[in-house]
């Protein structure tokens, strides 16, 4: 049986969105810790900046929102190339383009870095009313490996993990 805990938990991507809906829809859920899943915590060119580190933890402090890397649940570079691969299979030249993540990236990520990590423990960290969102960059959250940890994390919790991409 699932845990019940109080911490409600978001999931949230950057691509498509501008820097006033993203941080516009982090205020609208009264987000209270911002988990950046990661590997890499920069952007390539000028029209995303607002997610780079530096700036994106300079306005999450100015929100008053709690900013924490979580490195551990970010996929490795041998996961990410699975899905590189599929990906160029599929004829898909960018990670926007995807809209589900490949059966092989899955079962990488599940077996290299969600069966490693304590999702338990983690959960515990955040106060009983926290609003916790897990941040990565593709705009469905389906095409991205948050949505296996807010898979996970409900089945803990019993809560579903809603996305708040706007």
């Amino acid at each position: 049986m699932a845990k019940v805990v109080s911490a409600t938990f978001y999931t949230i991507g950057i691509y498509d969105t501008t820097r006033e809906s993203f941080f516009g829809s982090l205020e609208k859920h009264k987000v209270t810790h911002f988990c950046d899943i990661r590997l890499r915590r920069g952007l390539r060119g000028s029209l995303y900046k607002y997610g780079n580190a530096g700036e994106l933890t300079k306005t999450l402090e100015e929100m008053g929102i709690e900013y924490r890397h979580v490195l551990d649940l970010a996929p490795t570079q041998a996961v990410r190339e699975k899905q590189f691969r599929a990906d160029k299979e599929e004829g898909i030249s960018s990670g926007r383009q995807r809209h589900e993540i490949s059966p092989d990236y899955e079962a990488a990520y599940r077996k290299n870095v969600l069966a490693k990590f304590n999702l338990s423990e983690f959960i515990e960290q955040f106060p009983s009313r926290a609003k916790v969102v897990l941040f990565c960059v593709e705009h469905e959250a389906g095409a991205c490996h948050r949505s296996l940890v807010a898979a996970e994390i409900a089945k803990i919790t019993g809560k579903s993990a809603k996305d708040i991409t706007p």
